[in-house]
């Protein structure tokens, strides 16, 4: 018993001293809000913080080297807005996590133009110390605790198909090589949804056509989100070589045609865990 204290207690030391290596930046115009972050940050045991008044101060950091494990990006800001300031990173090649803090009564719509500018997540405000306990988990797990998957069954892979069968089908090939860990859904914007939920795979098989939002669309805003993960395209061989090429320029790390065979899936699995 008292060595099983000592091993879960060592466990939170290392929990604890890989929250407090992050680096975050707080992104907001109001002094109150930036003031509250910094304050709900240092509850959580994060000293490494830096606060700026709109996206553009938060760009210029950027540009002169800065580089941060989390962003905390308000919406609604003079000279460059949140919208603006994620898309600028991103363009960049900034990965890290941006994560969108706005108002309550914020426009869908313009929620969703803010996600789709490259935000990983989006939370209403006030934040609370919770929240920033999810968020500061899933940024730790991703820079301190990810290991190469020595296994298929340590793999996690996400079906989006519009066509039931063809998720039932794709569903059963993983499970044969080995993936247990799935998720399926019919259209790219669950698959977008997913993500900005905080879910993550190390694989998806994208359909090209679907409803609501297909493909080639979904592929393109992953990317823009900084999602790494592999997407590989699946879709029928009577599409044209121009289609499927566009297609591959949203952002695919494969494409192959259906239907997909073990072998094919296997040698996806190979690369994924070399």
């Amino acid at each position: 018993m008292e060595d099983e204290r000592k091993d879960k207690n060592e466990h939170a030391t290392k929990s604890d001293n890989s929250r407090t290596q992050l680096k975050v930046l707080i992104v907001d115009d109001v002094k109150v809000v930036r003031m509250t972050h910094k304050m709900l940050l240092e509850r959580v045991g994060i000293k490494d913080h830096i606060a700026v008044e709109n996206g553009k101060e938060a760009v210029e950091l950027h540009n002169n080297g800065q580089s941060f494990d989390l962003i905390l990006m308000d919406k609604d800001m003079p000279v460059m807005n949140g919208i603006e300031a994620t898309r600028t990173l991103r363009s960049m090649g900034i990965s890290c996590k941006i994560i969108g803090v706005s108002s309550s009564t914020c426009n869908q719509k313009y929620v969703q133009e803010f996600v789709e500018a490259g935000l990983n997540g989006f939370y209403t405000k006030p934040l609370t110390v919770k929240m920033l306990g999810e968020i500061l988990e899933k940024v730790k797990e991703e820079i301190y605790i990810m290991k190469p998957k020595n296994s298929s069954s340590e793999l996690k892979a996400l079906v989006v198909d519009d066509d039931r069968v063809n998720r039932m089908t794709h569903e059963a090939l993983l499970k044969k090589v080995g993936v247990e860990n799935l998720a399926s859904v019919e259209n790219g914007k669950k698959a977008v949804d997913l993500y900005c939920n905080g879910e993550s795979f190390d694989l998806i098989l994208m359909d090209k056509d679907m409803p609501v939002m297909n493909g080639i669309e979904a592929t393109k805003q992953l990317r823009s989100m900084g999602i790494g993960d592999m997407i590989v395209g699946v879709s029928s061989s009577s599409r044209g070589a121009e289609n499927v090429q566009q297609f591959m320029e949203a952002g695919l790390d494969e494409y192959y045609t259906k239907p997909l065979t073990v072998d094919t899936l296997k040698a996806i699995l190979r690369k994924i865990k070399s």
